[in-house]
């Protein structure tokens, strides 16, 4: 898919979850996403593992974000995740797959998204140079880490208008210690600090996956083995939850 047609699709993406004009939160995003049978799981895998992964089963769409991460990573790996559901017709992402142009068109879903030009030149206007504190309050406004902000900056205005500092080779290399720095900085402004900084939060929706599962078992939309494979991935066992059911 070329990039024109990625734009397109988180366009019409935001129109349909309603989200078209509003400001991103997390907590927002979650709400709407849950009423269109994504199911959103966190638990910390620690700062050095995998930032998260998409499974698909039949209607059923399951994410796994890693809350070992900054909270403004952990956004930003949510709607990447939500790019390979989007643009890419696979069942299974970033546990199964090293495809460096499935990523890379997941990342720019995922920019496009959580940042809207428009959204973010209204913000910024016309401007000559941006500064680290630009940089930190397109972060702080679109909720992302100091790094997606400030490569998205520099897509939108080119390389040449970023601080002469900012390498986005360099801050890859030291996420942590870039967030941490960031982290020092919002709180001297009096700024949000949590998006530079881990969760570790741990959040299974088991009660909705399980409710959706079993009424597309008895509807026959799915067969037992798939629900057997839905149970066993939030850690369910599934006669049980039948039996429960049945005895209800």
């Amino acid at each position: 898919m070329n990039k024109i047609e990625i734009i397109k699709s988180t366009k019409d993406f935001r129109k349909q979850l309603g989200f078209d004009d509003e400001i991103f939160h997390e907590d927002t995003l979650l709400k709407l996403l849950e009423a269109k049978n994504y199911y959103i799981f966190y638990d910390n895998f620690g700062r050095n593992s995998i930032s998260g992964a998409a499974y698909r089963k039949n209607e059923l769409k399951f994410i796994l974000v890693n809350s070992g991460h900054s909270l403004g990573r952990q956004n930003f790996t949510l709607a990447h995740e939500i790019g390979h559901f989007i643009i890419h017709n696979k069942d299974i992402f970033d546990l199964d797959t090293e495809n460096e142009n499935l990523e890379k068109e997941s990342d720019i879903f995922a920019s496009h998204f959580l940042m809207p030009e428009d959204q973010v030149k209204f913000q910024l206007g016309t401007i000559n140079k941006i500064t680290k504190f630009d940089i930190l309050m397109i972060s702080q406004y679109f909720r992302v880490s100091f790094l997606a902000a400030g490569i998205r900056l520099s897509n939108i205005y080119g390389k040449r208008k970023m601080p002469d500092n900012f390498d986005e080779l360099s801050v890859r290399n030291t996420i942590s210690q870039c967030e941490s720095e960031v982290a020092r900085l919002a709180d001297d402004l009096d700024l949000d600090t949590s998006l530079y900084k881990s969760t570790n939060k741990t959040v299974y929706p088991n009660k909705k996956v399980i409710t959706k599962a079993v009424r597309l078992y008895q509807n026959n939309k799915i067969s037992f083995g798939k629900f057997n494979e839905i149970m066993k991935i939030i850690g369910q066992d599934p006669e049980k939850i039948l039996k429960t059911i049945r005895e209800a």
